[in-house]
């Protein structure tokens, strides 16, 4: 008797463990919503570096970063204007971090591991902006565009403009498109923007 009150014990405490367990249907995956593999965790972000070189001139580079200290924190970031002159083309490099950890954490090297399950957008309001071509692919086969590279072509008239980056991050069974609302949203920052003539 003593033996079964045991057995029926342990078996009362293996069902509330994996009561305990389960997933909200609403927001985690199920078996019908499989993970997919790479797509990983939510990062918090500190500081995004813009790194322009002049097509060119490759000596002549100058960089643009985005801080915010408190991360996912209610204080807007705060964004250095990128500066740049009219009738040029520019490659871009992007650099993201998380200053809050120990070591530093380089979110965007995560960004390029995971890259089948990101895509940057890129847009500006006005025409100061010629062109922004993403030079930078992920592995899917055919290949898609992730944007942590890319080029800028600015447009013969001066004049300030703002910037948008908006990375969209695809998982749980979400396919990647092309289509800068689909997806789950990881980014969205604005840099402000002078072109001179």
């Amino acid at each position: 008797m003593k033996q079964t009150k045991h057995i029926i014990f342990l078996l009362a405490f293996v069902a509330i463990s994996i009561s305990g367990c389960k997933k909200n249907k609403a927001t985690d995956p199920t078996a019908e919503q499989p993970v997919n593999p790479g797509a990983g965790d939510e990062e918090n972000i500190t500081r995004i570096q813009l790194q322009f070189i002049d097509s060119a001139n490759n000596t002549i580079s100058k960089t643009f970063t985005l801080r915010d200290t408190d991360g996912q924190g209610k204080n807007p970031p705060v964004a250095d204007t990128i500066k740049l002159e009219v009738n040029k083309t520019y490659f871009v490099s992007q650099s993201i971090y998380d200053d809050t950890k120990t070591p530093l954490s380089v979110v965007s090297d995560e960004i390029r591991k995971e890259a089948n399950f990101h895509r940057f957008h890129y847009s500006i309001k006005g025409s100061l902006i010629a062109q922004t071509i993403i030079t930078d692919y992920d592995t899917r086969s055919p290949a898609q565009p992730l944007g942590l590279e890319f080029k800028i072509k600015s447009g013969n008239a001066g004049g300030n403009s703002i910037f948008n980056i908006n990375l969209r991050h695809f998982s749980n069974g979400i396919e990647k498109t092309a289509n800068p609302a689909d997806g789950e949203q990881d980014i969205l920052v604005d840099f402000p923007v002078r072109v001179n003539n």
